[in-house]
């Protein structure tokens, strides 16, 4: 990588900035990750946070008069944190661009998430439609008192690879009303997700992300934007509850007066067809929609049909060979589903106690729901779980009583012995403190210097490291072949799904490759004596290839040599250096060093 530049005054291929050019004294830039009609967003080094972000770059010149206002709308944005909005860093200007920088996303835009399921020739249930604008709407709301999205489209929401819904964007529509016109399918009109009022000229407001929500929910669950002659939703796909064309119709009435006055307005009528009541009524008269804006739907005849209420097949539930691994069950908490998971995933969670037996299983395929400690499959696991995690809710708190009796005893004991105890710790610590720094530095020198001793004698290169993927074992040995197993303990590596019920911080981060190989080649040398020791006993030792698990604050909690546990292992594990701490369990890595 190119060394760091301290501004961006130099000129790149292409107009693209240079990998290592470093933007606001903080984001190293590492190459393009996307362009739009507006500029370039690239992937960068967080230098304060030692992780990734994404860099968005926009022209001072693309911008004009709006750019003052467009500085205030993304302070406003980056003092927004929830869950469901993707994270503002800072912004700012330097050279002639303003730039705005974010959390870099590891997952897919919901453009890519539609057309992936089309192209697999799969639809989405209305009630997983549902789910997906609940979390939308959540993000939009705790952004309502600051300002509208204004410009919600596949491409301004994602799903990262943990299943969390992100709203990106936010702040930029009102002065790049360009990025509002994006999105739609190869073929379709890009102003497809865009509110009348605001493609006639007026400004954004949350009645408008009403519209743009419909239109989503609607791509969502057929597959294709909703036209002229306007098809209702319960008509275009199965096991729609006629209510939901009620719903939409007033979404994608022309007049912002006749919609849902917010986002929240629109998820509560879902949410209230979904537990059978009644249907929202459809505005009484609402102007005729332009051909390429959604028609107006009919309003909708007879009851709601609840996509949800319905009970378990009890009989077929417990009878029938249930695919543990199949990704079909919600979870519903506090009126909010989440998932889908397979049952293998619930029980982990379990097992955890993130998943209680009050809580609602939804098979997502029928709509059906039952309590978890009522769910045959369930059931006995549910019981011996809870009763495991009171066992040791007891437990601990004995555990603590007795810690307590003890430190009153030893507590008595220090008062009556004290002054005479602080007295002769002083005086043993003050000599024995004298003749250890001594000693200590002594054995640094030497120590030093036997390693400077070894080096020289041979001639080191080095692997890159590699941070293994969620859902996989992680380790590998010369040649790349895998040495630990799926399930080998701390070096397991269970697909993380997420908690959406969580906020940003949700705990489920990893360091990255760079972080990783910066930190082994800066403290490589503590680890020789350790070579150096093990050549001893095996002077044909050529490679040191590491597996690791670092834990979230940084801390190395187990080491594999080679593939193997041992006196070799045990004594790297205690020369492994500290890593920076992150928002995670922990990070499962490799790294390799060969010697001639």
């Amino acid at each position: 990588m190119a060394p760091p530049r301290d501004s961006l005054a130099v000129s790149a291929p292409a107009g693209q900035i240079p990998p290592g050019s470093v933007i606001g004294g903080r984001f190293r830039i590492e190459g393009v990750l996307q362009q739009d009609a507006v500029g370039l967003t690239y992937r960068a080094t967080d230098i304060n946070r030692r992780g990734p972000a994404a860099i968005r770059i926009i022209p001072i010149r693309a911008l004009g008069s709006a750019a003052a206002q467009l500085e205030t709308d993304i302070e406003n944005a980056s003092a927004l944190v929830h869950k469901n909005l993707i994270e503002v860093l800072t912004a700012g200007r330097e050279s002639d661009f303003f730039f705005i920088a974010t959390e870099l996303q590891d997952g897919q835009t919901l453009r890519e998430f539609i057309d992936g399921k089309r192209r697999e020739g799969r639809g989405v249930s209305f009630k997983g439609a549902c789910n997906l604008i609940t979390h939308v709407a959540n993000g939009l709301e705790r952004a309502a008192s600051f300002m509208p999205h204004g410009g919600l489209n596949p491409v301004s929401v994602w799903v990262n690879k943990a299943g969390r819904v992100k709203v990106a964007d936010l702040g930029l529509a009102r002065t790049i009303p360009l990025l509002a016109r994006r999105g739609a399918p190869d073929g379709a009109p890009d102003t497809a997700y865009v509110a009348p009022e605001v493609l006639a000229g007026a400004a954004p407001t949350c009645a408008s992300d009403v519209f743009s929500l419909g239109v989503l929910l609607y791509e969502v669950v057929t597959g294709r934007l909703p036209s002229s002659p306007f098809r209702p939703l319960s008509q275009a796909a199965a096991d729609v509850p006629p209510g939901a064309d009620a719903i939409l119709a007033r979404a994608f009435a022309r007049s912002p007066e006749a919609r849902f006055a917010s986002p929240m307005e629109l998820r509560s009528a879902l949410a209230s067809l979904e537990g059978g009541a009644a249907a929202v009524s459809a505005p009484a008269a609402a102007p005729r929609q332009a051909a390429a804006q959604p028609a107006q739907a009919p309003e909708a005849t007879g009851g709601p049909r609840s996509s949800l209420g319905r009970s378990f097949n009890v009989a077929e539930a417990a009878g029938a060979a249930i695919d543990d691994a199949q990704e079909r069950w919600l979870i519903q908490k506090d009126r909010l589903d989440f998932g889908p998971f397979s049952l293998a995933q619930v029980r982990a969670q379990i097992s955890r106690g993130e998943i209680l037996g009050e809580h609602m299983i939804v098979d997502s395929d029928t709509g059906a729901r039952k309590k978890v400690k009522d769910f045959p499959p369930l059931r006995d696991f549910t019981k011996t779980s809870e009763r495991h995690r009171e066992q040791n809710r007891r437990a601990a708190a004995e555990q603590r009583q007795e810690s307590v009796d003890k430190k009153k005893s030893a507590f008595t004991f220090f008062v009556v012995f004290g002054a005479l105890a602080i007295i002769g710790v002083g005086l043993t610590y003050y000599i024995l403190t004298r003749k250890a720094s001594g000693e200590d530095r002594l054995a640094t020198r030497e120590e030093a210097a036997e390693i400077d001793a070894f080096l020289k004698d041979v001639k080191l290169s080095f692997v890159g490291a590699h941070v293994a993927k969620r859902g996989s074992g992680g380790g590998h040995h010369a040649g790349g072949g895998s040495s630990s197993a799926p399930n080998d303990g701390d070096f397991s590596n269970d697909s993380n799904f997420g908690d959406a019920s969580k906020y940003a911080a949700a705990g489920d981060d990893v360091l990255d490759d760079g972080t990783i190989q910066e930190t082994m080649m800066g403290h490589y040398r503590g680890l020789v004596p350790c070579l150096m020791s093990e050549r001893k006993h095996n002077p044909g030792l050529s490679e040191m290839s590491l597996d690791f698990v670092v834990r979230g604050n940084g801390k190395v909690s187990a080491v594999k040599v080679n593939g193997q546990k041992g006196a070799f292992a045990s004594c790297i594990l205690s020369r492994m250096p500290t890593f920076p701490k992150f928002n995670g369990s922990k990070t499962i890595a490799s790294w390799s060093m060969s010697m001639r």
